[in-house]
């Protein structure tokens, strides 16, 4: 979406040639493919975190960063790598 509005912006007579239909296609498929290798990885990462202590957490929605409060002090390193 923003290398559309820069063609928009800085190539208005350029736009359509630069914006065809297989350069949304490719922009579209690359998302949506980072996304998912990205997600499965951070998934992944926070299911094979070992859990130590109790198992209440002290929040309504269930994010990471709660999850990772409960995980044992060694185990938190590897899903603090995938965030970064």
């Amino acid at each position: 979406m923003s290398y559309d509005r820069y063609a928009a912006i800085c190539c208005p007579l350029h736009y359509e040639t630069i914006m065809n239909r297989g350069a949304c296609v490719q922009m579209v498929t690359a998302s949506w493919f980072s996304g998912c290798v990205y997600g499965s990885i951070h998934a992944a990462g926070t299911f094979s975190v070992r859990f130590c202590g109790s198992n209440i957490v002290h929040q309504f929605f269930c994010d990471v960063p709660s999850l990772l409060t409960l995980a044992c002090s060694g185990q938190k390193t590897l899903e603090y790598a995938f965030i970064i």
